[in-house]
């Protein structure tokens, strides 16, 4: 926490990168970074990040995050757990495991789903695509449950 309330240095630092290194041999780092299988819309948003401006304000919001949200509102969780999705992945430990059980025993009435993905989906091969489809399928249960509950209302009053 001490490296985000005190980033003015690491903004100084990207600031020297954006001045001193060359377009195109940043354009090389990032096709590395983020591979070369990554589509070009991918490749050029990440490039745009390394930017003084977008350090700074990434920096700032999680300086302000870390500050403000020092714990969960369970009251809140509660209160609509029951249209809660919670989504972990264990392939990139972005959340510990722990957490996972945690939840999963405190909020038993929301919904836990592991997925294959990492944090960072959006910057893997399909990984956009794959999380809409977990996310579609999701909606469809939901939807196809919804119309059960109006089915049986409807039969109901008929009757």
């Amino acid at each position: 926490m001490a490296v985000v309330n005190n980033y003015e240095f690491i903004v100084m630092f990207i600031a020297a990168i954006d001045y001193m290194v060359p377009i195109s041999l940043r354009r090389w780092m990032v096709r590395r970074s983020v591979g070369s299988h990554a589509e070009e819309t991918v490749r050029l948003a990440s490039l745009s990040l390394v930017n003084s401006c977008v350090i700074q304000n990434v920096l700032g919001m999680a300086a302000n995050e870390m500050a403000e949200v020092v714990e969960l509102d369970e009251e809140l969780v509660t209160r609509h757990e029951d249209k809660i999705l919670f989504v972990y992945s264990t392939v990139d430990e972005w959340v510990p495991g722990e957490f996972m059980q945690e939840f999963q025993l405190r909020f038993v009435n929301a919904q836990h789903r592991v997925v294959p993905n990492r944090h960072a989906f959006m910057m893997e091969l399909d990984g956009t695509r794959n999380v809409t489809e977990h996310i579609s399928q999701w909606i469809a249960v939901i939807l196809d449950e919804k119309k059960e509950t109006a089915k049986a209302v409807l039969n109901f009053l008929a009757s």
